[in-house]
């Protein structure tokens, strides 16, 4: 009981990062495996906060590297959710899984890419250090969840819409470069061009067609890439982003009079969801409804 008290102080201590508390309390006795009700341990809570020190004196107690959460999350993975390139580094030093899977099928590479994505979209730069940590010790980068989404198609559906865009690049070249599959396809058959064609994201559309991206590929609805520009056209402050990416698509010279499985043209889809001047885009360019 005296120690199981002590464990559970133990998790408290870590979670404030009291580092002294934590040493004092191993050496106590105090179980460096000791599980909350989540069953989140020690090792997780420091590399979730970023706590380099003490989650280096847990492994030297003897602090499991892969110990499993409730929801199958390792400490690699509290570290590529939230926590620092250093806790990476020295977890993975210490033989972390780099492609242990949650209950979701969710990788740590997954965890980092959306962390890097969401913090480059609001200006941060530099966010895909801990990406490059994952990828170099082996990260499968092709590796989906339990809804068929990769990495790739996370880095484009995570963060904010075209705003900082630019800062969202180098991750996504970084991805492409370690043979990334550009044309993968989601349990509902999208793919990282339509995700970035409905977000108006036109500099990594581009980046994507370059890479070899297929713009005539359906999901399970029948729609393509044009469709999916048309579709998300309704958020206004990306408007530039959505004529980009049209542009792109009608200098391909893509099939205007395609229907999804609802009858419903790319040029219909822009009229039902606007704004006007991608229906009228459409409309000059020939396409029917």
């Amino acid at each position: 009981m005296f120690q199981k008290k002590k464990s559970k102080a133990l998790l408290s201590a870590v979670s404030k990062g009291q580092i002294n508390k934590v040493k004092s309390l191993l050496d106590g006795g105090a179980d460096p495996g000791f599980a909350d009700p989540e069953g989140q341990s020690p090792l997780m809570l420091a590399a979730g906060e970023g706590h380099a020190g003490i989650a280096q004196d847990l492994i030297r107690a003897g602090a499991r590297i892969d110990q499993r959460s409730r929801s199958r999350e390792t400490a690699l993975m509290f570290a590529a959710r939230k926590g620092s390139a250093p806790l990476i580094e020295i977890l993975l030093k210490a033989g972390a899984r780099v492609n242990a899977r949650n209950s979701d099928n969710i990788t740590a590479l997954m965890f980092s890419v959306v962390w890097a994505t969401r913090m480059a979209s609001v200006g941060i730069t530099g966010t895909e250090q801990k990406v490059a940590l994952l990828l170099g010790a082996g990260a499968k980068v092709n590796r989906a969840d339990l809804r068929g989404r990769t990495p790739l198609m996370a880095a484009i559906r995570s963060g904010g819409g075209s705003l900082e865009e630019a800062n969202r690049l180098p991750l996504l070249r970084m991805l492409l470069d370690q043979k990334a599959e550009v044309n993968a396809q989601s349990d509902k058959g999208r793919t990282a061009l339509m995700y970035a064609a409905f977000r108006g994201l036109s500099d990594s559309f581009k980046l994507l067609v370059q890479a070899g991206a297929d713009y005539d590929l359906r999901d399970e609805a029948g729609q393509n890439a044009l469709m999916y520009a048309a579709r998300g056209c309704f958020w206004s402050y990306r408007q530039a982003g959505y004529i980009t990416v049209v542009n792109l698509l009608l200098d391909k010279e893509v099939d205007l009079a395609a229907r999804d499985n609802r009858g419903h043209t790319a040029l219909k889809i822009a009229e039902l969801y606007g704004p006007a001047a991608i229906a009228s885009l459409l409309e000059k360019a020939g396409a029917g409804r």
